[in-house]
């Protein structure tokens, strides 16, 4: 936003104002604060709603019915919205389909996605009034960290030279039984491919125990990073992998962005929309997943000339990524035009 205008004022709704004002220079209110939020939404020209989905029904249904209130309040206030590098559903209930065509329909100028799947959900479900555009995802947007700041962290967190494999696992239903898959994997690829496993942690709290099982059990060196603090960093140290096998999306999503080769494995569609669409192949289904199709995956991708052949794709897709902020000035746009008439 401040690439199309650095003098205009940004709010942003936030768990964690304080957090967001001093780590991004912004104004930000609580998702708590409703008065503060109808006075936030009275002045503002654009409401942005994004990324990530939270359009869905399957993770909480109340979670969904306040982004559709917000939706709904900001046009009411008279501000122009647009949903924002988005993926959308799954939406499983009737009630809550029908909810979210009539907010779409009503009350959103222009939504960009992040994926094909999510341009035919809406199209499935009657959503055809607001205008609808295939982008990327925004974190496709952000650059890496410096090759010293990547290094620095990776010395310190205990991997000082050598080839790597990152795993980017978490805890879901299923995974007691498809932790020996992991590991099985991980070994292949360190007696293999001579890859030492190394473990990201998106959400420490619900990663970490996961990826302690599947390191202990695999019986080869490996290391569990610490978290990392910023995106830019995560990119960094994943731009020095040779390979990614990631549940985790914003795993997958750092990795593409640092041009190294990605495996998904599904246990969302958000997932394999995702590795579809940048061109990294379909997912391993994590209800069928085992370590001899790992295995195979993972010989394919390590391929020669396979690297490159990734890092041309995200090229392209990482250039879609400009309809996100091409559509957002094109708003804002509008409405400053009309405020001058």
């Amino acid at each position: 936003l401040r690439s199309l205008d650095r003098e205009r004022q940004i709010t942003v709704i936030s768990r964690s104002p304080k957090d967001t004002q001093i780590f991004h220079g912004v104004n930000a209110i609580g998702r708590g604060k409703p008065l503060r939020q109808d006075k936030a939404f009275k002045s503002a020209k654009l409401y942005i709603n994004g990324g990530g989905s939270l359009v869905q029904d399957v993770t909480s249904r109340r979670s969904l019915w306040y982004y559709l209130y917000t939706i709904n309040l900001a046009k009411k206030m008279g501000s122009k919205v647009q949903m924002f590098g988005c993926g959308i559903g799954p939406i499983e209930y009737a009630g809550d389909i029908k909810l979210t065509t009539k907010v779409l329909n009503e009350c959103v100028d222009a939504i960009t996605l992040r994926d094909p799947d999510s341009v035919e959900l809406l199209e499935g479900i009657g959503v055809t009034v607001p205008e609808i555009k295939l982008a990327a995802d925004p974190v496709l947007s952000l650059g890496a960290c410096t090759e010293e700041e990547a290094e620095r962290f990776m010395e310190k967190s205990g991997l000082k030279g050598g080839d790597y494999i990152c795993f980017g696992l978490r805890e879901w239903k299923g995974m007691d039984e498809k932790a020996e898959d992991f590991a099985d994997a991980a070994k292949y690829a360190y007696d293999f491919h001579k890859l030492t496993p190394v473990y990201l942690l998106i959400n420490p709290e619900q990663d970490l125990a996961v990826a302690e099982s599947v390191q202990k059990l695999s019986g080869v060196p490996g290391v569990i990073l610490p978290k990392i603090e910023s995106p830019e960093l995560a990119i960094g140290v994943l731009s020095k992998m040779k390979l990614t096998v990631a549940m985790r999306l914003h795993c997958l999503l750092f990795a593409a962005n640092g041009g190294t080769p990605i495996i998904g494995v599904s246990y969302d569609p958000k997932v394999s929309s995702f590795t579809e669409y940048i061109g990294g192949g379909k997912c391993l289904e994590l209800e069928s997943f085992s370590a001899e199709k790992l295995k195979k995956r993972i010989d394919g991708v390590l391929k020669s000339g396979e690297e490159e052949s990734f890092a041309e794709k995200m090229s392209k897709v990482i250039n879609a990524e400009h309809i996100n902020i091409e559509t957002a000035g094109k708003l804002l746009a509008e409405e400053d035009d009309k405020g001058e008439e």
